[in-house]
């Protein structure tokens, strides 16, 4: 915070989530999921984490298997990023906002519902 007030810019810190949310059958990560978590909780003015269901589904052994409802689920889901809001000093926390992404492009824009 100090970096950031004496440049007055904002400064972004990522920190890659550990595997416990390979144990949860919710993959979404939350702010327990980060070491230091308490550290991160009081230093920071928000908390973003970003969640692609497509992931976990293109992983999951009924979608290797070539199950219908597999595919079906990743067709539906395969282009869906939930930036989700964990903590927000400057607004609400607990928000989830939707962002149509196509990874191989490294794009990302507005959610759409079609």
């Amino acid at each position: 915070m100090a970096l950031a007030k004496h440049l007055d810019c904002p400064v972004f810190l990522l920190a890659q989530c550990n595997r416990g949310t390979e144990g949860r059958e919710d993959k979404r990560p939350q702010l327990s999921d980060i070491r230091g978590a308490g550290a991160f909780e009081e230093n920071s003015d928000a908390v973003i984490f970003l969640y692609r269901p497509a992931y976990y589904i293109e992983r999951s052994q009924a979608f290797r298997d070539a199950d219908p409802a597999a595919q079906d689920e990743h067709e539906r889901v395969k282009h869906l990023l939930e930036i989700i809001i964990d903590k927000n000093r400057a607004g609400g926390a607990n928000q989830v906002v939707r962002a149509w992404i196509d990874p191989a492009l490294n794009a990302i824009r507005n959610w759409q519902k079609s």
